[in-house]
């Protein structure tokens, strides 16, 4: 049977996990988002201006 502590427990480490998954999330897109970027100060340093649109 369960008790009312393992049930709490079971509620806290889902909450946990779904809060890295969010936080994983983010920092992919983040990931993402600073590659673009890169290639965005790349292309203007060079004064490749084609490249930007």
């Amino acid at each position: 049977m369960f008790t009312r502590s393992s049930i709490m427990m079971w509620l806290l480490r889902h909450e946990e996990k779904e809060a890295l998954k969010l936080c994983s999330d983010h920092l992919d897109k983040t990931v993402e988002t600073v590659k673009e970027m890169k290639e965005v100060v790349y292309s203007f340093c060079n004064k490749d201006f084609n490249a930007l649109c």
